[in-house]
């Protein structure tokens, strides 16, 4: 395989048409007809199916599309590397940041990426935590922070911040006093909660069933921004990481109450694929970012305590 024939195949895919492809890349469209020919041929396998609809890619051309994006990625950063050696590093970067930290942890990186690395393009998308160590595996993201789970063979990770799971209510109603609250007393609240497999949904199932209680769950919601506002009109209670609760919501709107007997938490780490643990790009970005996630958690805007070292 070379390294045009990667970036021609990428772009048919990402095109859904070869005439359109060829056009973007400036190559007649036999030639790149041609140049996919010979890869399907080295490879033994289609990697394309052509229909009056366009092109798309075959179960064997997705997989090489995730590689290929990895591989033209590195290579690019490869050769921003050297020839700016000595220089500001330049270039495009995608992060991804769970949900539920999101909007605490977006704005200040985004200053301080602007401020520190005037060069650097940076693209900072949230998403449901379940799915962001994939997208940081498969070369569609370069950096992400989220919450813990088992993680994919292909990232790296270092952990930063632990945060306790709480029950959430709106101020006023049953159960807002001070102090942590028993396991057992919380599931007792009518609750709305992520529905499965959400992280923090699989975990309390896990409590609950080796605890022996039930979880008196009234609705579902998967909606980081939906639930806590369920949660603010009294509509019900939930059991969330404490930055969820007020990502989107005033402080006086919600009271909060650390789980206890048994504590409950989770841990917040960045992670980065391994390919790119030397990459100067993702190294100095993901810099910039311990340091904002650090001055956060000290300002008390993200709720946690960090990772001593």
């Amino acid at each position: 395989m070379k390294v045009n024939q990667l970036k021609y195949f990428l772009a048919i895919v990402e095109a859904g048409s070869l005439s359109a492809a060829a056009q973007s890349l400036g190559v007649a469209q036999p030639a790149l007809s041609q140049h996919i020919a010979n890869l399907e041929h080295e490879l033994e396998v289609l990697l394309l199916e052509r229909s009056p609809r366009g092109v798309s890619s075959t179960p064997a051309g997705d997989l090489l599309y995730e590689h290929a994006r990895t591989i033209i990625r590195q290579f690019e950063r490869a050769e921003s590397d050297v020839r700016h050696l000595g220089h500001s590093p330049s270039g495009e970067i995608v992060v991804v940041v769970a949900a539920s930290v999101a909007q605490i942890v977006a704005p200040s990186l985004a200053r301080e990426v602007a401020e520190r690395l005037p060069e650097v393009n940076l693209l900072i998308q949230e998403g449901m935590s379940i799915n962001l160590a994939r997208l940081v595996e498969s070369g569609r993201a370069d950096l992400a922070f989220v919450p813990s789970a088992i993680l994919p063979s292909g990232v790296e990770s270092e952990q930063i911040l632990t945060e306790d799971l709480a029950l959430g209510g709106a101020r006023g109603e049953e159960g807002d006093s001070p102090g942590p609250i028993d396991f057992e007393e919380a599931c007792r609240f009518p609750l709305v909660l992520p529905s499965l497999p959400h992280y923090v949904r699989n975990t309390l199932e896990q409590v609950a069933f080796d605890q022996g209680v039930r979880l008196n769950i009234k609705a579902e919601q998967d909606s980081p921004r939906l639930l806590p506002r369920l949660v603010a009109s009294g509509y019900a209670y939930s059991i969330l990481p404490e930055n969820g609760f007020f990502e989107d919501q005033k402080l006086d709107s919600i009271f909060t109450r650390r789980i206890a007997k048994p504590d409950i938490s989770r841990s917040l780490h960045i992670i980065w694929p391994k390919a790119a643990s030397q990459d100067r790009l993702t190294v100095e970005v993901k810099s910039v970012m311990r340091e904002v996630i650090t001055a956060l958690s000290i300002s008390g805007h993200l709720r946690g305590s960090l990772k001593v070292g």
